[in-house]
């Protein structure tokens, strides 16, 4: 990661930008091999691209987890860690449920270990930028499917990340992997949401929380819920749940307000 970071201190006097890249998923869309000139990662290295190009002004970029596809690939790994290489900003990010090791959620009798956090993958985060509050979640903890200590431990990390923040901060942004729902608050409990969402809600909404940037459902989620913006990205790598086409988002943050365009890779 490059060694310049954002400011912690001064409150926003100005706009600032910044990138939001999810379910990159090396593996998951590359029918003509990793290295493909279509391939997962080439729609990552366009978004990479468009990051490190000066006139679009962005000063970090945030992901929002499942970067492989497979957690016990090393090679996916390896593809993802050279692209973050090339990053020209800062970078921050969360892990998502394909990035997970140990005994895999999905596939229970798998025990092998990911490289993911060994080779020092984005995996969590908590900053300010310019006086707005950045604090990156593991929704596979905070959802509970792994290990109620882990999910307690989750807890602990929202708990003291808000306990710390500014109360005169201008924005409070929360990034996780999981959204929280897709179509309606009382929707069936999936693979999809988040079944403590209620919990998690109330919680964001005593904060103060700004907006929540998610990925996971691979097509774009846009909604309010208790009064908090929630937006999803269909990310980089492969669309699901209808016609759409593969993207990032471009977050500017202003003083008095926020705003999200979708780039198409």
């Amino acid at each position: 990661m490059p060694d310049h970071k954002p400011s912690a201190g001064s409150f926003m006097s100005d706009s600032f930008h910044f990138a939001f890249i999810t379910d990159s998923q090396i593996g998951c869309n590359s029918p003509f091999g990793l290295n493909a000139r279509v391939s997962d990662r080439s729609r990552l290295e366009s978004a990479i691209g468009y990051i490190n190009d000066d006139e679009n002004e962005i000063d970090f970029a945030i992901f929002g987890g499942d970067l492989v596809n497979r957690f016990d690939s090393a090679e996916e790994l390896d593809i993802v860690m050279e692209c973050l290489g090339m990053l020209e900003r800062p970078y921050y990010g969360v892990s998502g449920n394909h990035d997970e090791g140990g005994k895999h959620w999905l596939e229970p009798e798998v025990s092998t270990e990911s490289p993911y956090f060994d080779r020092g993958a984005p995996a969590g985060f908590s900053f300010t930028h310019e006086g707005a509050s950045f604090l990156g979640l593991n929704a596979l903890h905070l959802r509970g499917d792994l290990d109620e200590d882990l999910q307690q431990a989750e807890w602990e990390v929202m708990k003291q990340h808000f306990a710390a923040v500014d109360a005169a901060a201008t924005h409070r942004f929360v990034v996780m992997h999981w959204p929280l729902l897709v179509q309606q608050p009382d929707e069936e409990e999936t693979y999809w949401n988040m079944e403590n969402r209620h919990e998690i809600i109330a919680f964001f909404k005593a904060n103060n929380v700004s907006c929540v940037l998610t990925g996971h459902y691979h097509h774009d989620i846009v909604g309010t819920w208790h009064g908090i913006p929630l937006l999803g990205s269909v990310g980089t790598s492969q669309v699901f749940h209808g016609p759409q086409s593969c993207a990032f988002e471009h977050v500017t943050v202003f003083p008095d307000g926020w705003m999200s365009r979708r780039v198409d890779v």
